[in-house]
């Protein structure tokens, strides 16, 4: 399993990360700053965004490749990827990596109908 990743993140990373998402190639920092303030009308200065760049990085979601003297920033994990691992960790840390444990959970402890319980099994075989 890979390393625990930090999924805590506010509303402004993951605007960050949606924008990383759309553009999976890699974008510099200066086109970063360009559309959030331009576009997204934000009025960040470039340690604002370095800031939230660097808080992603730390949590394992995104990485910088150094090219010649800029950085080409990417997610790390693409939207899907992210929320399957998200997911994951949701369950592992809260429900001890078990399903059984979160169904009941989500259950209140009460069996689930007949309906419900069919719709899991095919879910799970597919």
């Amino acid at each position: 399993m890979d390393k625990k990743l930090n999924f805590d993140v506010s509303e402004t990373e993951k605007e960050i990360l949606g924008y990383l998402w759309e553009n999976p190639q890699g974008v510099l920092s200066r086109e970063m700053l360009d559309y959030f303030n331009e576009v997204k009308q934000k009025d960040w200065k470039k340690q604002t965004l370095n800031t939230f760049l660097l808080r992603l990085a730390e949590k394992g979601l995104i990485e910088g490749k150094a090219q010649g003297v800029k950085k080409v920033y990417q997610a790390v994990y693409d939207a899907k990827e992210y929320e399957a691992k998200k997911a994951e960790n949701i369950l592992e840390s809260h429900y001890g990596g078990s399903v059984k444990n979160f169904v009941m959970a989500l259950t209140g402890g009460e069996k689930i109908d007949k309906t419900m319980a069919d719709e899991l099994r095919k879910m799970l075989e597919e």
